[in-house]
């Protein structure tokens, strides 16, 4: 995520980022944080095993292909992926 703000930073500084790299930014932002959250909800929880697995390894990939998704798929052209960004929104 921070790689991603400089890289924006450096855009905007030469006249502006585009609007779907900024949202993609956010994304990456907040998922971050709520991973944290998971992380104490888990153990609060007690989770382990193949439960634990699942639900930790759902949200890490909803946490990064979300924001990949819109970005390959708008800054790319790979417009395929963008159906794709609902289920990583529901993961």
């Amino acid at each position: 995520m921070t790689l991603v703000g400089m890289y924006q930073h450096s855009l905007v500084a030469g006249g502006g980022a585009p609007g779907w790299m900024v949202g993609g930014h956010a994304h990456l932002g907040v998922r971050s944080i709520l991973a944290i959250v998971m992380g104490f909800a888990v153990d609060a929880f007690a989770l382990t095993g193949t439960l634990r697995s699942l639900v930790t390894g759902l949200f890490l990939v909803g946490q990064w292909l979300l924001p990949v998704s819109v970005w390959v798929g708008v800054g790319f052209g790979v417009t395929v992926l963008l159906p794709a960004i609902f289920l990583w929104g529901l993961v």
